[in-house]
Order: structure tokens, then C-alpha cells, then sequence
């Protein structure tokens, strides 16, 4: 019998350690199928997330916190048992924060955290931390501003270009390529809101 969660209802009454296995963003547990014929030594269980698979009419909680929060609370029982955690890019984010609520709330930590593809959180970038509290409109300000400074090669295939014509680029030219380059940016953003 399906629960909500896991495939298998009787995850609840297993004695043996159990890996809680979390997908990345838009993924399925599909991802972790074949993962039961190769590991022996726990009970893998790939965890059911809303708005994926046969929960895709739910809605996803508004933060990853709220999602950790609902899991915890509604498997209290399975967290106080024998855990560990594998989680892959924002499945990672998700783990760590469903064990750190369950360490809050009965004490029990997993095991082991296992992150791939993901950085611990002692070293999340500054931006990320900056824009945590962002508005929208700070968020594709600072998105704008990053992707004018990233188009450096779309510049610089545009000045190669100005080269062949005029032979030469003056710095003006440099300066003023880069303002319409900007532009064409800010106009490409107008257009699609």
C-alpha cells in the first residue's frame, strides 16, 4: 500500500536504518529505482514530493523550510528511528533542513547527511544570503546586472566584429557597443513582462 510519502506504506514499521532519498528539483524518485538491487544495508526510501509524480495536483509549500516542516510532523515517528539522508542539489538543501527539524523537535539526528551536487551550508555564496530577503524587483536587478557582466564574450564577439570592419576600436566605440549591448538587454527584459 502508497502512502503519501513513500512507496511503501510499511516504512513506518522497519527496524532496520533507513536512507531517505531526495531528487532535485523537478525530479522524480523515479531517479532512485534501481538503488534497492545495490545497497543491502539500509532501506532505501526515495521520498514522494507535491507537485511531482502522483502528487503533481498538490501544491509545493512556499519555502523549503514549510516543506521540511509538514514532513517532519506528519513521519515523527519514522524520524525518530534509525536515519540517514541523500539528497541531490535541492534535494540536499531539503534534507538538511528536514534533519535539522527533526534534531529541534525529538532530538535524533541522521546518521550521515550525504549532499551531491550541492554546497554545505557554511559556505553558501554572499549573494544567496543577500537576496534571501530580496524583493522581486532587487532579485532581476542584481539578474540583470550579473548577465550584463557575464555577456563579456557576446561584447567581445562584437568587438572582433567592429575590429574587421573599421580596422580599429577606439574606446568610445568600446564604450558605446557595450551601452547598446546593455540596452538591447533591458529592452529583451521589457518585452518579455
Amino acid at each position: 500500500m502508497e502512502s503519501k510519502w513513500f512507496v511503501d506504506e510499511n516504512v513506518k514499521n522497519i527496524d532496520k536504518e533507513i536512507l531517505l532519498c531526495f531528487p532535485y528539483a523537478g525530479a522524480s524518485i523515479n531517479m532512485f529505482s534501481m538503488w534497492k538491487e545495490y545497497i543491502d544495508k539500509v532501506i532505501v526510501c526515495p521520498v514522494k514530493l507535491p507537485f511531482r509524480d502522483a502528487r503533481r495536483k498538490e501544491k509545493l509549500p512556499e519555502s523549503v523550510q514549510k516543506l521540511a516542516e509538514v514532513f517532519v510532523k506528519e513521519n515523527i515517528d519514522i524520524m525518530r528511528k534509525r536515519y540517514s539522508i541523500f539528497g541531490h542539489c535541492t534535494g540536499a538543501i531539503l534534507g538538511y533542513e528536514i534533519a535539522r527539524q527533526t534534531y529541534e523537535k525529538t532530538g535524533n539526528e541522521p546518521t550521515v547527511i550525504i549532499a551531491s551536487s550541492s554546497q554545505e551550508p557554511a559556505i553558501i555564496p554572499k549573494e544567496a544570503i543577500l537576496l534571501a530577503g530580496a524583493s522581486d524587483s532587487e532579485i532581476q536587478a542584481y539578474w540583470w546586472i550579473n548577465l550584463f557582466w557575464r555577456c563579456q564574450s557576446f561584447r567581445n564577439i562584437i568587438f572582433r566584429y567592429c575590429e574587421r570592419i573599421l580596422g580599429f576600436l577606439p574606446a568610445i566605440t568600446q564604450v558605446i557597443i557595450s551601452l547598446i549591448v546593455l540596452l538591447l538587454l533591458f529592452m529583451i527584459h521589457l518585452i518579455q513582462n
